[in-house]
């Protein structure tokens, strides 16, 4: 069996284990997540791109409406000693980086794996969510639609991502609280004060 064409033109970085799956013409597994820390199995070859695997995900977890959704590489920042603060380590940071719909899966995951400064400096996995909010949004009422823009509404907005005031982020993290727990963590002071970390934006904090 000889390589298609393409892979001459520019998959190099394809490892020996998609080589090997393309000759047995069998798909290879990944996992992507998304913001809520759920996540799903992606199959893919060499031949699979970007905005093929989102169309394939979509169908799986029953979207509809995903033309406004993609996938992007999840950098998680590793904590590093911080010399001006007596060697205390920072917090750890996450960035989403948009991925080209037209770049390969199979080399995205080789960069993931092969790159020594992400080894030395970040841990990269693939995350599926919305590149852009719409006003036309509002007119969808898909069920799957709705749960994940919230999902990621919510993310950003806990991310200090959206400007606001310290009354309107009290209020939002208590309608946040109220629509999680009910009015059940009345009585458990240590878990409404858990519950308050979690919901107020960083940029109140």
């Amino acid at each position: 069996m000889e390589l298609p064409e393409a892979l001459h033109q520019g998959w190099t970085q394809a490892d020996a284990e998609e080589i090997e799956a393309l000759f047995a013409e069998r798909k290879l597994n990944t996992i992507v997540f998304f913001l809520d820390e759920t996540f799903e199995e992606l199959s893919f070859d060499v031949t699979t791109t970007v905005l093929e695997a989102v169309e394939q995900l979509a169908g799986i977890i029953r979207l509809q409406n995903w033309q406004t959704f993609t996938l992007f590489e999840a950098r998680h920042i590793l904590a590093k000693p911080n010399t001006n603060n007596g060697g205390v380590a920072e917090p750890a940071v996450d960035e989403h980086l948009l991925l080209d719909e037209n770049k390969y899966i199979a080399d995205i995951l080789c960069e993931f794996r092969n790159s020594k400064i992400a080894k030395d400096m970040w841990q990269s996995k693939l995350l599926f969510k919305k590149r852009m909010f719409r006003e036309t949004d509002e007119n969808i009422v898909e069920p799957q639609f709705i749960n994940l823009s919230y999902v990621q509404a919510q993310h950003d907005y806990l991310q200090g991502n959206y400007p606001v005031v310290r009354e309107d982020a009290a209020q939002m993290s208590a309608l946040q609280i109220q629509a999680e727990h009910g009015s059940g963590l009345a009585e458990n002071e240590e878990m409404l004060m858990t519950c308050i970390e979690k919901y107020v934006t960083k940029q109140t904090k």
